[in-house]
């Protein structure tokens, strides 16, 4: 009962939300959220501060509780998103795609981040960084699938708070 009114509670809200919203999509199979800043840094900082994972993720959405454990083994196909402890290491995500031309960046992660990757979801999240003026925008696109009895559009907001999260760190230095 009290799960039903949940999600009625966010379907109500999602439904409310206007069409800049973060959320883009949401659905019982699956969401997409987009989420744009500006940064002061020019594309080609920028870009190498979305490289060094621990210098922008947050620790409170990590499995060991410090960023510092996090690493991008290598911005290229096959670069693997990793966290290592003591106690264990997780497997965030592994590079798919990478580009980079006249001062714009795209890096794409095949990456089903943190509970949904205990739920068998497929995951791709892309940044782009491009170049703007003095400075750059960062653009986070994220799709999530998976069957429809996993009722994903529950987790939407929750999974848009927490990359909202990050995009805000990762521009704001």
């Amino acid at each position: 009962m009290i799960i039903r009114f949940l999600s009625c509670v966010s379907a109500l809200f999602l439904a409310a939300l206007p069409a800049s919203a973060d959320v883009v999509r949401a659905a019982d199979d699956g969401f997409q959220i987009h989420l744009e800043r500006t940064s002061e840094l020019p594309s080609n900082l920028q870009y190498a501060r979305m490289a060094t994972l621990s210098d922008w993720w947050s620790p409170a959405h990590t499995y060991s509780g410090d960023a510092e454990n996090l690493s991008l083994t290598e911005v290229a196909p096959g670069g693997m998103w990793v966290e290592t402890w003591d106690g264990g290491s997780v497997l965030h995500g592994e590079v798919i795609a990478a580009m980079h031309r006249d001062g714009n960046h795209m890096v794409r992660f095949d990456a089903s981040l943190g509970p949904l990757q205990s739920i068998g979801v497929e995951a791709v999240l892309t940044i782009s960084i491009n170049q703007d003026g003095e400075g750059s925008k960062v653009v986070m696109d994220y799709f999530v699938t998976g069957a429809s009895f996993q009722a994903l559009s529950d987790i939407a907001p929750v999974v848009d708070a927490v990359l909202t999260e990050q995009i805000n760190r990762l521009v704001d230095p």
